[in-house]
């Protein structure tokens, strides 16, 4: 039974949690600590972290394996963004990014505009628009909602699960499908449900059957994938499935325990998840996992995009490997020409625009690709 948890609206301080990490995953760039993608959250309909739908666009199948021409935008400073989402693509295209740590920042009409502070010094690691607006933000154990007027400090709202911190946030279809993921101070995955009639949220559940979850995205039958160390969980409604990874058989117990899977996206039946290593996986349409690109890289893919055009990862720019990869199913490749940032979040627009934001030189950076 899903259990109503009570939603405050607070105005308390408290400090900032700090970035979450992994063994030998630190990133280059400024010297910020590198964890794991929040992306993920939520590229569902597109979330987290890390992460996207491509919307909109023709986009040819082959768009997934093309280059992309980078230019950097002008965001209000921050130490780093880790979050980004958006509605609509070229000159009318809106976008949301969480300003590490607390603030939430809003571009329009070619201008940025810090748009709400958390009253609670939340460190917001990420973040999930709908096509409406309607703007859900997580981080720690707080969840910030905005359904209307987002461009207006006063249109948001706190909501506190004192039980949880929170890692990912996704949505679907309306705003009956609105998730976050997180975890248990014991460290067992959750999942909880944005109830928009109430405007508040629920736990579904405080044992997802996964540690460390990281990132989630609501599927077109709104089935959810949550991205956790080890697996890829899908939640049908009812009851939490592992899914079946094809993991290599070289592989030892404690290398599929080193396997954080940080952000899971999709468009139809496939289905991308993405983590340790710069490591990608692919679902096929009947539910088969396998890896598709594994580069053996000792530094994370923290963010992801796809499209029925392909897919793109990006994420640590710690090494000499290039800070992202793009592909198309089975067929995977660098994408030599992104720019050298340590990457926490990917959106798309359309397959041919494509944002990535995170940090470099000890500054956040947001960065548009176009083809």
């Amino acid at each position: 039974m899903v259990r109503a948890v009570a939603v405050l609206f607070a105005s308390l301080t408290f400090g900032c949690d700090g970035l979450r990490t992994r063994p030998n995953e630190l990133d280059g760039g400024g010297g910020m600590a590198g964890g794991s993608s929040t992306a993920g959250g939520s590229t569902a309909g597109g979330s987290s972290t890390a992460g996207g739908n491509m919307a909109g666009g023709s986009g040819a199948h082959d768009a997934g394996l093309r280059e992309l021409t980078w230019g950097k935008m002008s965001p209000p400073a921050a130490n780093a963004y880790q979050g980004l989402w958006g509605i609509g693509s070229g000159a009318s295209v809106i976008l949301y990014a969480n300003q590490h740590s607390s603030r939430i920042a809003r571009f329009q009409n070619g201008q940025w505009k810090t748009v709400y502070q958390d009253p609670s010094n939340t460190n917001l690691v990420s973040l999930w628009a709908s096509p409406n607006e309607e703007v859900f933000s997580v981080g720690s154990f707080h969840a910030d909602a905005c359904l209307a007027d987002c461009s207006q400090p006063a249109s948001w709202r706190q909501a506190t699960l004192p039980t949880l911190t929170l890692t990912g946030v996704c949505g679907g279809r309306s705003l009956q499908h609105v998730y976050a993921v997180g975890n248990t101070s014991l460290g067992r995955g959750a999942l909880v449900k944005f109830d928009p009639t109430n405007v508040t949220w629920a736990i579904v559940s405080s044992d997802t059957g996964s540690t460390t979850n990281a990132g989630c995205w609501v599927g077109p039958d709104d089935a959810v994938y949550i991205a956790a160390q080890s697996t890829v969980v899908r939640y049908d409604g009812f009851g939490f499935t592992p899914e079946t990874i094809a993991f290599p058989a070289s592989w030892s117990v404690n290398d599929r325990a080193l396997m954080f899977v940080e952000v899971v996206a999709g468009s139809g039946s496939d289905v991308y998840a993405a983590g340790s290593g710069k490591r990608v996986m692919w679902r096929d349409a009947p539910g088969h996992w396998a890896f598709v690109f594994d580069p053996g890289s000792t530094s994370p893919f923290r963010g992801l995009a796809v499209s029925t055009a392909g897919a793109l990862a990006a994420g640590s720019n710690l090494g000499a490997d290039p800070i992202a990869a793009h592909g198309v199913q089975a067929a995977w490749a660098w994408q030599t020409t992104a720019p050298d940032l340590a990457a926490w979040s990917v959106w798309a627009a359309t397959p041919d625009e494509v944002y990535l934001a995170g940090y470099a030189s000890g500054a956040g950076a947001i960065y548009r690709g176009t083809r």
